[in-house]
């Protein structure tokens, strides 16, 4: 490799709630595993992860938990599920936004902040994810 190259890293960035596991339904309404018995990995999502893995991809969540600060979650909790998730399907890291909408924080999606963020640490080079 001449001098001056650089090997960029490149992502696909996920969704957790209904994406990689599956949400669960009260009052007709989804939400978020509220406690680690309610995580339910979706089948055949650990499998495709992996296809994006060897293919040189970092495998990142982007997450909105406003239940946080609504008070109706702990975080402890919400760390809890997201390491097992990190575990179970060799996830690179989870990036959450706990805040509410009226926060009008920049990392709630759909803006950009956990990406932005992402795209830092991990070196990434956004055309290429």
């Amino acid at each position: 490799m001449g001098i001056g190259c650089k090997i960029s890293n490149k992502a696909i960035f996920l969704d957790r709630d209904g994406v990689l596991n599956k949400a669960i339904i009260r009052n007709k309404k989804p939400y978020p595993p509220s406690c680690l018995s309610e995580l339910e990995i979706i089948p055949g999502v650990y499998e495709g992860l992996q296809l994006l893995k060897h293919s040189g991809f970092k495998l990142i969540v982007i997450s909105n938990q406003p239940d946080v600060s609504r008070g109706t979650l702990k975080i402890e909790s919400v760390n809890e599920i997201n390491n097992s998730i990190i575990e179970q399907l060799k996830i690179d890291e989870v990036i959450c936004c706990f805040h509410d909408d009226i926060d009008n924080c920049d990392c709630r999606k759909p803006k950009t902040g956990m990406i932005l963020e992402a795209l830092k640490k991990w070196d990434i080079e956004l055309t290429l994810s």
